[in-house]
């Protein structure tokens, strides 16, 4: 904090960059027209599955729409993105009959074994027949499309502590900007890769996943599965929950999730940005304080973000003199970011949000 006056309190308010005009009015309509078509190839044989695909192609076609529009983006992403992890752990976790998503998550800590599988594959002349078992190469083009914003828009678990880290309107701990958060993740997530290799087992499922199931990953007949369940437990009620409502930062993604380590390393390949203009800026740290991934930094003229921006605009609406935009590499001023990332989230959600609306259907029509 400077303590140089701001300009005026309401001024910077203003809407979301637009795009090309043709574009802009016509992108919610392609969106809904490609979610619509994936969910209908993907539901054919079921009439229910089908109905919910098309609204569900509608719904966030009509959130691009709003986010698009809005002079509260943030907040329309954050509902967004919320409800991909709701549906899906519905659809996954909650009797749901949801499609099997490859989990990045795990893949990002359990790197090498994939690879090796792949080396293997292709050594032996079955790379054509078992080669597309393993899809870190399709998460690999999702990080390529979408840079950190897989973390901001696609990833369907980290709706849950974005949302939980809005809920706090003033934090009531905060973390020091020397506290080194997001090099902490960095550090675990080569630490996991290598000793998952090194066991051949996939560490980070078996040890600090919040959203593994008992069956697959962990054996209940061992000794330690009561410890790793403790363990699991402690990191959700911990990263997942209590230090997003306490920080109003995202605990859990900015620390511990290994795939939130990738982005980072593909930041300059990504033309996406969220960019300060710094004639504009003030100092005054709101859009520091707003951001839930530690990705806005303080220098001696203007705030900056950095490659650790998961790109959810939360900064964008908190900077009272509006110097803060979305561009792309860091230029020309663009507003084509949501129509792509919601295009890969939306399309990955067609996998398990017509599951998990018909479970959360279950739920509410079932006798108690």
């Amino acid at each position: 904090m400077t303590g140089v006056p701001l300009k005026s309190p309401t001024a910077a308010l203003v809407p979301p960059a637009k795009t090309p005009a043709a574009f802009g009015a016509l992108a919610p309509a392609i969106l809904f027209a490609l979610l619509a078509s994936l969910g209908l190839v993907l539901h054919h044989a079921s009439t229910g599955a089908s109905v919910v695909s098309v609204a569900w192609a509608l719904a966030v076609a009509a959130l691009l729409y709003r986010i698009s529009s809005s002079r509260r983006p943030a907040a329309w992403r954050t509902f967004y993105f919320a409800s991909l992890a709701g549906f899906f752990l519905l659809g996954m976790h909650g009797g749901g009959t949801g499609e099997p998503v490859p989990c990045h998550i795990g893949m990002a800590g359990n790197l090498l074994q994939p690879l090796w599988a792949q080396w293997l594959a292709l050594s032996n002349g079955t790379w054509v027949k078992y080669g597309a078992l393993s899809l870190s190469v399709a998460w690999l083009a999702v990080l390529l499309a979408a840079g950190g914003g897989t973390c901001g828009w696609v990833c369907f678990f980290g709706g849950v502590d974005d949302a939980l880290s809005r809920v706090p309107r003033k934090p009531l701990l905060r973390i020091p900007p020397s506290l080194k958060v997001r090099e902490f993740q960095a550090a675990l997530a080569v630490f996991l890769v290598a000793a998952s290799f090194g066991w051949f087992e996939p560490v980070f499922c078996q040890w600090l996943c919040p959203f593994k199931e008992t069956k697959g990953v962990l054996d209940e007949t061992l000794a330690v599965f009561p410890v790793q369940r403790a363990v699991q437990f402690g990191v959700i009620g911990l990263f997942l929950v209590v230090l997003p409502l306490l920080t109003g930062k995202r605990a859990f993604c900015s620390a511990l999730c290994p795939f939130g380590a990738l982005p980072p390393l593909f930041h300059r390949l990504n033309p996406y940005r969220v960019t300060v203009r710094p004639e504009a800026c003030v100092n005054c740290g709101k859009c520091a304080a707003a951001c839930p991934s530690f990705a806005v930094e303080a220098g001696p003229k203007a705030h900056a973000v950095n490659r650790y921006c998961t790109l959810c605009l939360r900064c964008v609406e908190a900077c009272p003199e509006g110097a803060i935009r979305p561009t792309l590499f860091g230029r020309r001023r663009s507003a084509v970011f949501p129509f792509v990332s919601m295009a890969l989230g939306g399309a990955l959600s067609m996998f398990y949000v017509p599951a998990g609306v018909m479970a959360l259907v279950r739920l509410a029509t079932s006798p108690w």
